[in-house]
């Protein structure tokens, strides 16, 4: 009985400190922050990082508070490509894109083009032509709206 005891114990325990090493410094107490969902718009069914295409439905859109102000802006494809880009609390119409794939990370400067209108914030691709080969998404739109539940 005793040894049944002190085994569950030990099993306390190294759970407890398993759990304790997953939880980062400075954790306790910070809140995640609040995202919601975004759309791709204009009749797109596929977007394409490097040439490689994803159905609109298997792309991953998430708005969020951007640092400062303002709205960010992130895809996730199914293989873990991750763009993101955000509107700036200034309002700016252009901005960078980041993203993240199999290439490591890569910025297309003003590579993102925002506008606001009825209640949603949206970019485009920079028009130019000179990302279709990284990110292209078929003359389609991603929006957020600007108010969330």
């Amino acid at each position: 009985m005793a040894r049944g005891v002190i085994a569950m114990h030990k099993a306390i325990a190294a759970v407890s400190m398993a759990a304790m090493a997953v939880v980062p410094v400075g954790a306790c107490g910070s809140k995640p922050p609040v995202t919601w969902p975004g759309t791709i718009e204009n009749h797109v069914d596929q977007v394409e990082f490097y040439d490689k295409q994803y159905s609109t439905t298997d792309i991953k859109v998430l708005c969020a508070n951007a640092k400062g102000g303002g709205v960010q802006v992130q895809l996730t494809a199914p293989d873990g490509t991750r763009l993101i880009t955000a509107q700036g609390a200034d309002g700016a119409q252009t901005a960078n894109i980041t993203i993240d794939g199999p290439r490591g990370k890569e910025t297309l400067p003003d590579g993102a083009v925002w506008s606001s209108a009825n209640g949603q914030t949206s970019f485009i691709l920079d028009t130019s032509g000179k990302y279709d080969k990284t990110f292209y998404m078929h003359d389609g739109s991603v929006s957020c709206p600007l108010t969330h539940a």
